[in-house]
């Protein structure tokens, strides 16, 4: 998607609140939004974390604010600033008809890997796996301003040299919070994308001998592996690729690394629940 100038986003915290003291960093980020895109924001009432609390809302109030942004005709798009643990609690409140009616893309990462899965599962509406920060902006401007294609750098670990399908997943732990409910989209003929910014070797293990007994790995046509950060400053990446290129072996499955997808302030955005096509 483009947006124009004059535009607006809407913002809002489904995970874990900000930090009030961040506020000063926020308004900054949206004048140079104004300033440099002409793109206006729409704060949701829940972004900030309440008093001795990490949470900006119950997660019924984060829902009706979602909701709002989703009803709100002056907006475009809506951006989550947020990430961390619980953005999944508002999944029992959220109407996805209602998102379904008012089509707009929902975009954030991490922790909101629950909510565009399930927006995706649910309202077979596509989003867009990115954060939106102050050190993000560069990507911003390619992906949202300027309408340019995903093109993935890496290398395949493992068989076929391209691979072709519509992309699920974002966060290995995150997106495993979806298991055993209606808001895990069909792995069948479908890209799985996992990356992660915390774990060693063993939870990395645990992860992937949970998503093998979900039937992940036998339904997808492929994988797409981005940053793991905390195994990567380690010097423990290597260790996980071989977990991960076993399974490749066992079911067949070609597997791309790239490093422009995760935590790192140069990742790119990219689309869940939309086509994508990787050849090298």
């Amino acid at each position: 998607m483009v947006l124009d100038y004059g535009s607006k986003i809407g913002v809002i915290a489904c995970s874990n609140g900000r930090q009030a003291s961040r506020m000063a960093e926020y308004k900054a980020l949206y004048k140079k939004l104004e300033d440099e895109y002409g793109i206006g924001v729409v704060e949701a009432k829940t972004i900030y974390a309440s008093e001795n609390s990490i949470f900006s809302g119950t997660p019924k109030e984060r829902a009706h604010e979602l909701h709002n942004l989703y009803g709100n005709q002056d907006i475009q798009a809506i951006f989550d600033i947020s990430g961390g643990d619980v953005a999944n609690q508002i999944l029992p409140f959220l109407d996805f008809e209602w998102i379904r009616k008012h089509k707009k893309p929902f975009i954030g990462y991490s922790d909101l890997t629950t909510i565009l899965n399930s927006i995706y599962t649910l309202s077979d509406m596509p989003g867009v796996l990115f954060h939106l920060g102050s050190d993000s902006l560069a990507e911003f401007e390619r992906y949202f301003i300027k309408g340019e294609k995903v093109a993935l750098k890496g290398d395949f670990m493992s068989f076929d040299n391209s691979l072709r399908g519509l992309l699920i997943g974002g966060n290995i732990r995150c997106f495993l919070k979806l298991a055993g409910t209606p808001y895990m989209p069909n792995f069948h003929h479908k890209i799985l994308l996992l990356e992660a910014q915390s774990g060693d070797v063993s939870k990395m293990a645990t992860f992937i001998a949970q998503y093998e007994q979900l039937g992940a790995f036998s339904r997808c046509k492929g994988l797409i592996l981005g940053q793991f950060t905390e195994a990567e400053e380690k010097g423990i990446r290597p260790q996980i690729d071989t977990l991960f290129k076993e399974i490749g072996e066992k079911y067949q499955l070609p597997i791309f690394k790239t490093n422009q997808i995760g935590h790192a302030p140069h990742s790119i955005a990219v689309p869940i629940g939309q086509e994508i096509s990787i050849k090298n």
